[in-house]
């Protein structure tokens, strides 16, 4: 027993340690997208600042009863990032961050006009992340503007969703199929793609999710996890990473022996590589280009994670906010929901097997649907401000519980109520 531990150790502190390679070498590809990319080989900003102006800072879009708002606001300042870095010093453009700025622009949008003005003497920088979306996000420009983008990013969910439907489908696991996709299509993935800053979680969750469905037992969980982790904290902007850890352990759930203490190691898994890779970047700048930036970073996250944003901020109210984004605003939301949950209770009060089903077995399911809304009592004033977008986290609430449904209902007196029903439509058929 000891000598099978010792060696699964091993085995693990291995695969973490080409992991922390992985890692290492997206680093190096953040500081080669800013020495390797000059401006001059970016598209003209001309045509990209027409869409920000033409838009505006918070647009909507989807279906009537179900739109988003696109954050223009964060893409313009993103945009302005990738033709801001210095290509002559770009270790300290990777660690730092700089973008064009003017004290009299009131918003990203106007400060992105700077930009098209060529002033260089106005930059600020934005060194609290790691900004690794630059590692696509210049390279795209090289060829196409924003509108180019994000039909491309738009291009790349669609075929990561459909790729990971078909191999969950392929794989017998029609369950985790069913739930992802009701997790999905709640947090309003299929909008994502018109996002520079909504896209990147979603394809680091896709990729995650696709790799643990191929990869199988060749990768282990824990460093999945670690790196997935890992690559949210390196390219997403505190959207709602939670959604990476969700896909992981959604998949997890479907195909292994459930437990609270596996799904407690793929969260602690997830934690490390997250804050790891994030104060790896505060430790660097301190130490290396900027003192003071620890400080500020710190300071950040006191602000994030107690402050009061209004007068009708609380923890609980961040919690309740997040919970009505989900659900919709729209009348029609609303009542879809009442409709579907009364639906939903009636039709596993006639078709459960609570009587078979091992009730521990759905304890991990319960436990990880709360962990988005701990996730919220935490960065309770950040969930609170940026409830329009933070909402998705709660994919993994929805993903987990829609499981959980799934593994109660009665399949085998569904499929004879349904042969039964089968047989009276054909008898009325033939009398008719």
């Amino acid at each position: 027993m000891l000598n099978s531990l010792k060696y699964l150790s091993k085995r693990l502190l291995y695969k973490m340690t080409k992991a922390g390679f992985l890692l290492a070498g997206l680093l190096i590809l953040l500081t080669a997208s800013h020495s390797l990319i000059s401006v001059e080989k970016l598209s003209d900003p001309g045509h990209s600042f027409k869409v920000f102006e033409r838009e505006g800072l918070y647009p909507s879009y989807g279906l009537p009863f179900r739109t988003i708002v696109l954050d223009n606001y964060t893409d313009s300042l993103m945009v302005n990032i990738a033709y801001a870095s210095d290509p002559t010093n770009s270790l300290q453009s990777a660690f730092l961050n700089p973008r064009y700025h003017s004290p009299d622009a009131p918003n990203q949008i106007d400060a992105f006009r700077t930009l098209i003005q060529k002033d260089d003497g106005s930059r600020v920088n934005y060194e609290r992340y790691w900004h690794g979306y630059l590692t696509y996000l210049k390279p795209l420009l090289t060829i196409v503007s924003y509108d180019g983008i994000r039909a491309i990013l738009h291009a790349l969910l669609v075929t990561g969703l459909i790729a990971f439907f078909i191999i969950a489908w392929k794989q017998h696991l029609r369950k985790l199929a069913i739930a992802a996709a009701t997790g999905f299509v709640l947090i309003d993935t299929p909008y994502l793609g018109q996002s520079i800053q909504f896209s990147g979680v979603m394809i680091i969750a896709l990729a995650a999710g696709i790799t643990a469905l191929l990869a199988g037992d060749r990768i282990h969980p824990l460093v999945l996890s670690l790196v997935t982790g890992g690559l949210t904290s390196f390219i997403d902007l505190l959207t709602a990473p939670l959604i990476t850890l969700g896909i992981v352990l959604i998949v997890d759930f479907a195909r292994y022996p459930r437990s609270v203490i596996r799904m407690l190691a793929i969260c602690m898994a997830w934690a490390i590589g997250y804050l790891g890779i994030w104060s790896l970047k505060w430790i660097m700048v301190e130490l290396f280009i900027a003192p003071g930036a620890l400080r500020t970073a710190l300071e950040t996250i006191g602000t994030r994670t107690g402050g009061k944003a209004d007068e009708a901020f609380s923890h609980f109210e961040a919690v309740r906010r997040n919970l009505f984004q989900l659900v919709g605003y729209d009348r029609s939301n609303k009542i879809a929901a009442v409709v579907v949950g009364i639906g939903a209770t009636l039709f596993l009060l006639r078709y459960n097997k609570f009587s078979a089903i091992e009730m521990r077995n759905l304890i991990p399911l319960a436990a990880g649907s709360m962990i988005p809304y701990l996730w919220y009592l935490v960065a309770a004033n950040h969930s609170y401000i940026h409830v329009w977008y933070t909402y998705r986290s709660q994919f993994l609430t929805v993903a987990a519980a829609t499981l959980a449904y799934l593994e109660m209902l009665d399949l085998r007196s569904m499929n004879q109520d349904y042969r039964r029903l089968c047989r009276v439509i054909k008898r009325l058929r033939t009398r008719c």
